[in-house]
Formats: structure tokens, sequence, C-alpha cells
């Protein structure tokens, strides 16, 4: 049976965009974004945590995503990706 991977990620850049190229030309990005979340323990705690998250991007959207995300920038990410499975 087929599936659906879809993800999506409210975060803060943690450093500049890697970007490099393969031998024919592709790009390839890489980062890492900060999500934080903020709760209330059964005791009225406020309690925090912090996930990384490393991304990668290919082709125009590597470009793209270089040309203005600084570090601690928000960003928002909405990735659907019909390849990936949850399963795997």
């Amino acid at each position: 049976m087929a599936s659906v991977n879809k993800w999506f990620g409210i975060g803060n850049l943690t450093k500049d965009v890697e970007i490099r190229y393969s031998a024919d030309g592709k790009a390839c990005a890489n980062f890492s974004i900060a999500c934080n979340e903020t709760w209330k323990d059964k005791d009225g705690n406020k309690q925090e945590s912090v996930e990384f998250v490393n991304i990668s991007m290919f082709g125009r959207q590597a470009e793209v995503c270089t040309q203005r995300p600084l570090p601690d920038f928000p960003l928002f990410l909405d990735k659907f990706c019909p390849h990936c499975s949850s399963n795997s």
C-alpha cells in the first residue's frame, strides 16, 4: 500500500545555509532549524524543549533558500514527499 509523508516545521535557522554543487551542476543545500516547544506541566511550571531538525534541499529550491535566510531567521517549511514512507 502506498503512503504519503507530510511534514510542517516552524523554527529558527541555526546557522548559514551551506550549499554545494554536484559534478553535473545540481545544487544541494543543507541547514538545520530549531523548533521550540513550551508548555506547562501538571504543577503549572513552564517547561521548554528544543528539537533540531536537519534539512536538505535540492535543485532550484536549494538555490532559493540561500538567497534570504540568516541565522535566527524564522522559517516555515511545508514538505510533501509522495515517495517517502513513514514505515522506513
